[in-house]
């Protein structure tokens, strides 16, 4: 039916065989530096930040999101199974989002 379409999302090519891939369209997208493009992606979508504040940000993110990253796999044992580190990335960006359009951490960034 052309008012139809299906979607696979796979978290690894580990059981897909080339017949799955081609058949389906599969596309590989690296996870190893995903999450610092949904970071810089996010970062650049802030249109009521301004120019200083986003560099603020940027350099917050890169700062201390892969130590705490790095801190999570070493010292915390998740009660949710798989949680891979862009979904730990996508949620600190949903809260600081939240915060942003509140114009709580504003005043803040623009104090450093």
């Amino acid at each position: 039916l052309n008012h139809m379409r299906l979607i696979f999302e796979l978290r690894d090519l580990h059981f897909a065989s080339p017949a799955t891939v081609s058949r389906a369209g599969i596309l590989y997208i690296s996870t190893a530096n995903q999450y610092k493009w949904y970071i810089e992606s996010w970062v650049d979508e802030r249109d009521g930040c301004s120019p200083e504040v986003k560099a603020i940000l940027s350099q917050l993110f890169e700062k201390y999101v892969d130590k705490c990253l790095e801190y999570v796999r070493l010292n915390i044992i998740s009660i949710l199974p798989g949680q891979l580190p862009f979904n730990m990335v996508q949620s600190l960006c949903h809260l600081m989002a939240g915060l942003l359009r509140n114009k709580v951490l504003q005043p803040l960034l623009a104090q450093n």
